[in-house]
């Protein structure tokens, strides 16, 4: 997950691959020269407060295998837009990068009531979107924005996505499988004994096809789900 603040400050969290990085590079920051003079902190070494103000750090690497693709690389860093929008879910093929852009609208501002029922903030939405390795061109997939797709990942043959949906009003979370080609999608998981999911988060499918992903409050603290009876956690579903 890479999130921009007002600060023009980035974090960079652990991604299952590498190479993401320069993918995600590419997309935030196209083109330009690279930030002169960032301070780039190692969170495993340093330790850090997240506080640019504290402890000065520009960029926020979570983990040592980012260090080189950013000390030394011909990565170009440009800053594009100082909005607090994370950009999420990344799922890397030969030929293209997909992700969620979020949280977005009016309502998105607004902060969420961690650990509580957040009043209704429904002025919201996520995008996902696509983008073209080879041409360096974006293009929003045809996901409904009140979706709220969140986290991703490859289906188990490694051809299409499986996109998480956190939930909106008194629709619950779910889990769907996406069509890159059609980029039509249909709900595989949305209940479970007899339970709506809350805000399906984060998720990683073995090569056997078992599923494992979260399940936080995080709509309900962000005030775009009313509240479920299903207890949050971790889950796994086999074939």
């Amino acid at each position: 997950m890479f999130y921009n603040n007002n600060n023009n400050n980035i974090q960079i969290e652990t991604m299952k691959f590498c190479k993401l990085l320069s993918a995600l590079s590419v997309l935030l920051f196209p083109t330009g020269a690279l930030v002169e003079g960032a301070n780039v902190c190692d969170v495993v070494d340093q330790g850090t407060t997240f506080d640019p103000s504290k402890d000065g750090c520009d960029i926020y690497v979570m983990h040592k295998s980012f260090l080189p693709m950013i000390r030394g690389s011909e990565i170009k860093l440009r800053l594009e837009d100082e909005k607090n929008i994370f950009h999420e879910g990344p799922v890397l093929f030969d030929d293209a990068l997909y992700f969620v852009s979020n949280r977005l609208g009016p309502d998105s501002e607004k902060k969420p009531s961690w650990g509580k029922v957040s009043p209704p903030l429904l002025n919201q939405y996520i995008e996902m979107w696509k983008l073209d390795l080879e041409s360096n061109k974006l293009e929003k997939q045809n996901v409904d924005p009140k979706v709220m797709a969140n986290g991703m990942t490859k289906t188990a043959d490694g051809n299409n996505i499986l996109m998480l949906s956190q939930g909106f009003k008194s629709t619950g979370g779910a889990i769907f499988e996406f069509d890159r080609d059609t980029q039509a999608y249909e709900p595989i998981l949305n209940s479970f004994l007899g339970r709506q999911l809350n805000s399906p988060n984060d998720i990683e499918i073995t090569s056997d096809g078992v599923l494992f992903f979260s399940d936080p409050p995080y709509g309900f603290e962000q005030g775009t789900q009313l509240p479920t009876t299903f207890t949050q956690g971790r889950f796994h579903r086999n074939r």
